[in-house]
């Protein structure tokens, strides 16, 4: 089987397919009511939107070789997002780049990184911005802890000072219940990972539709989930999919098909989906997990325009 990568880098990459043989079938009974789509995320944010009233403590996250990051505060202002104000400090001796990623929130991946560049000497205030669809689409309405990685690099890129995982608590953490909503059809429990099918939301994203996953990374290596030789309605499909997941984490997103390929193929309403899920290792690529292919098929999936 020919295997590509989907990678996400700005430009959106489709992936080439194979054949499609022996694949054990699950059935979706119903789309999923949970998918936000995209008109109704408009319509959400049009208002300021409700997302608890968890705040911190000031916190020093990081201090170490001259260089300090402190957490200020949650900012709820925006209507659209909710920020985690920073201060970084560089005392260093010499320019660096911040880079911060693999955010997580009460234990769900979330789609947001930062970027800061800080001259030696210098102090910057800035934020860590977690928008309120991202949050939604994984069932937070109250932060009770936030957690990244950050990588420090000088002007050369190379790095300044090793990789660190920093977390923030709120004060709703102390009583906060970490439960995980797992709901819909699972096609994949083995090796420490657990993927689950929950439907096809019909407005995924600008460029088509997709079918919505919820992953588990029960083990402790950071990954990322791919899927390979897709199929919609038994045609050939490019799809676009890669789930960063970090270790011990969890994460909700979708398999986004394109809209052009759809109405090439005269598809207006997608009843059943054909792939398999390919996992390697971000530090060595390594292949942990290539899945059978699997078919899942859409009972009552929503008839498109």
């Amino acid at each position: 089987m020919k295997k590509t990568f989907a990678v996400i880098i700005a430009a959106l990459t489709a992936m080439s397919f194979a054949g499609c043989d022996d694949y054990s079938e699950v059935t979706v009974a119903e789309t999923t009511d949970t998918a936000v789509t995209e008109t109704q995320r408009e319509e959400e944010t049009s208002e300021p939107a409700e997302k608890g009233n968890a705040t911190i403590e000031e916190t020093v996250l990081f201090d170490e070789n001259g260089v300090k990051l402190t957490a200020l505060a949650l900012d709820y202002e925006n209507i659209s997002w909710v920020e985690l104000k920073l201060l970084i400090e560089n005392n260093s001796g010499e320019e660096l780049d911040l880079n911060c990623h693999s955010v997580s929130v009460n234990g769900y991946m979330i789609n947001e990184s930062m970027y800061i560049e800080a001259a030696d000497g210098e102090k910057i205030e800035d934020s860590l911005t977690l928008n309120y669809m991202y949050l939604e689409d994984c069932g937070i309405d109250e932060i009770a802890d936030i957690e990244f990685t950050l990588d420090i690099f000088d002007t050369e890129l190379e790095n300044y000072t090793d990789s660190s995982v920093v977390r923030i608590c709120t004060t709703a953490a102390e009583t906060f219940e970490y439960t995980y909503d797992d709901s819909g059809e699972p096609v994949y429990n083995e090796n420490d990972f657990k993927i689950v099918v929950r439907g096809i939301d019909e407005d995924a994203s600008l460029f088509g539709p997709g079918m919505i996953v919820y992953i588990e990374n029960n083990s402790d290596r950071y990954v990322t989930v791919y899927v390979e030789d897709e199929y919609v309605n038994g045609v050939e499909m490019d799809a676009v999919f890669a789930c960063p997941i970090a270790p011990g984490k969890r994460a909700v997103d979708t398999v986004v098909f394109w809209e052009s390929d759809l109405e090439e193929n005269k598809i207006t309403t997608i009843e059943e989906v054909s792939l398999y899920f390919y996992i390697p290792d971000d530090d060595t690529y390594e292949t942990i997990i290539n899945t059978e292919p699997v078919n899942v098929q859409f009972h009552q999936s929503t008839t498109r325009n």
